[in-house]
């Protein structure tokens, strides 16, 4: 072996192992910038569809008996409102409505709010009793608000149906249902002079007729229990503000409702309950309470009653 041939072997040797430590190094930077990639990927995804608050409609549609062969009665359910802002005249909720152009629009309380002016509030209901026939309940926040009194007598003014344990019966396309509904039971401490939830309920089941199909407007979904033995035929809640935090798949209903606490059952769709249906809006806020919404987008509910 020549004198040059041993010199330069140990220079090639040198040169062969820079440039694997050199590969090595570049596999390294391309695998981190891809980790980095995937994160950075994965939180735009969550962010973008994680926070989202534009209104997503929702359709249920309801068969029964009850009502004639082929007739229809179309509802939209608006709850949990919570006198947030949709624009000039809160007009993004109400074109949606528009859209939909209901017999009979139901509010399931919760329109105002304990710490926002009840401005956003009127103004919806204004919006809405230009258009079409209106039922409302109390929810605990109009009781919070120390307002609802107020709000009552704006609501009459506008021919609203105020149902404090009342029934009506409310014709649309031929067919004829029930519609019934009842005040928080925080009325209990909000207006002891008046008829207390109990009694609002004792009358609200005295006047259901089983052979009309009837839809019941009760703010909190867990009280559903209350109506069992009355035999209203569907119940629509909201309160529960789809348990806020929701997790596709793992957690539909949410991680946190008032009144069901931790992993909440029933915050979110259509549930069977004591041989009765509940409907439950995730609601309108957006921005009340001050927690995000996280897989859980403000909603409105469109239900169709389809006789058979």
């Amino acid at each position: 072996m020549c004198l040059d041939t041993v010199l330069k072997w140990p220079q090639a040797s040198s040169w062969r192992s820079n440039q694997g430590k050199l590969r090595q190094v570049n596999w390294w930077r391309t695998r981190k910038a891809r980790i980095i990639a995937s994160i950075l990927g994965f939180l735009v995804i969550f962010g973008v569809l994680g926070f989202r608050l534009d209104l997503e409609v929702r359709r249920f549609e309801i068969q029964t008996e009850l009502m004639p062969p082929g007739s229809q009665i179309t509802l939209v359910q608006l709850s949990d409102f919570h006198s947030n802002s949709y624009g000039l005249r809160q007009h993004r909720v109400v074109d949606q409505v528009v859209a939909v152009n209901p017999d009979a629009v139901l509010l399931t309380g919760d329109i105002l709010d304990r710490r926002l002016p009840i401005t956003n509030g009127v103004e919806l209901v204004e919006e809405l009793t230009a258009r079409w026939p209106v039922f409302f309940i109390n929810g605990n926040h109009e009781f919070l608000s120390r307002r609802d009194v107020e709000f009552e007598q704006i609501l009459t003014n506008n021919g609203v149906t105020v149902m404090r344990g009342d029934v009506v019966e409310f014709t649309a396309n031929g067919a004829t249902i029930q519609i019934g509904g009842l005040d928080d039971v925080d009325v209990n401490w909000a207006r002891p002079s008046q008829d207390r939830y109990v009694v609002q309920l004792q009358r609200l089941g005295s006047q259901l007729d089983p052979n009309l199909f009837s839809v019941v407007l009760s703010h909190r979904p867990e009280r559903v229990v209350d109506f069992k033995g009355l035999g209203p035929n569907l119940v629509l809640s909201g309160h529960a503000h789809g348990g806020q935090w929701a997790i596709p798949g793992i957690l539909p209903n949410g991680l946190f409702a008032p009144g069901q606490g931790l992993l909440p059952a029933m915050t979110n769709g259509l549930f069977e309950v004591d041989g009765m249906q509940l409907l439950v809006s995730r609601g309108l806020s957006r921005h009340s309470p001050p927690v995000p919404r996280i897989f859980n987008r403000p909603d409105m509910i469109v239900i169709t009653l389809r006789g058979l």
